[in-house]
């Protein structure tokens, strides 16, 4: 009778523990999250599921005159950002990165990425880099933006704003590790928010270059509007050249349609 009792014991040591480990690892890697959905109803959008360790479910949602789309994204340690996405319909034919809090210069080589001296101060720290100074700083000028990024610095941990191209994106972090649905209930609203701002004037100034009759170079990089050069990487999936740099910096291809950009539908073809 005694050996019954101390297995019970010992069960009821190691088992519930041992239940309570599995269910917190399945949560940080279930891709049916129940976090994903509740912010796929709160922007009016649907979650495509995404199967594989680690891969976060892409919620696709509806934004003024682009595509949204947005994931989680792990940052090591235990520790999750949220990203979201507005693919345009046409190119702002530049890339630049805007960090809250400063960044070093970017470690990806997109050509002509340098740090940019804004004439104006924005109203939070910030790095700001680009390959065209006058795009950024047209942008970053607007009340509407400048307000929106002030307002996002209060409520995140951090954020990185990219553009790249026909693509504006936004990485936004917790202030405390987060499992992933969590994350994104949590910030997605805020960073969608602010990416309807951002990816509004975006898409304005894409289309006064097309006005104007600023057609970016021949050949020119999707993710950057410079000339792609002499040994870009060439996507397998919708033949773009893209400077690999860029590439790196995207996470993929920088083409809205392909299905090799970061952030695609689980097998979503590829469009010329």
């Amino acid at each position: 009778m005694i050996w019954v009792v101390v297995v019970c014991g010992i069960a009821a040591l190691v088992v519930a523990p041992a239940i309570a480990a599995v269910e917190t690892w399945r949560l940080r890697r279930d891709p049916d999250d129940i976090g994903f959905w509740v912010f796929a109803r709160q922007v009016e959008g649907r979650c495509q599921v995404r199967w594989g360790r680690g891969q976060s479910p892409i919620v696709r949602l509806p934004l003024p005159g682009a595509e949204g789309r947005a994931r989680v994204v792990p940052l090591g340690r235990g520790r999750q950002a949220v990203e979201v996405r507005a693919w345009l319909a046409a190119s702002t034919g530049f890339a630049a990165r805007v960090a809250s809090p400063p960044q070093a210069p970017n470690r990806w080589h997109a050509p002509g990425l340098a740090p940019v001296e804004l004439e104006e101060a924005l109203p939070l720290d910030a790095s700001v880099e680009s390959t065209d100074p006058d795009r950024i700083a047209r942008v970053l000028a607007r009340r509407a933006v400048r307000d929106a990024l002030a307002h996002l610095a209060d409520r995140v941990a951090g954020f990185e704003l990219r553009v790249n191209g026909g693509l504006v994106g936004l990485q936004v972090r917790p202030a405390i590790p987060l499992r992933p649905g969590a994350a994104m209930e949590a910030l997605g609203g805020v960073a969608v928010d602010a990416l309807r701002v951002l990816a509004a004037e975006a898409s304005e100034l894409a289309g006064s270059l097309l006005d104007s009759g600023e057609a970016p170079p021949e050949k020119a990089c999707a993710a950057c509007g410079v000339r792609a050069g002499d040994d870009p990487w060439i996507c397998p999936a919708c033949a773009g050249a893209i400077h690999r740099g860029c590439r790196e910096m995207v996470g993929g291809c920088a083409r809205a349609g392909c299905r090799l950009t970061a952030d695609a539908d689980p097998g979503r073809g590829a469009e010329a």
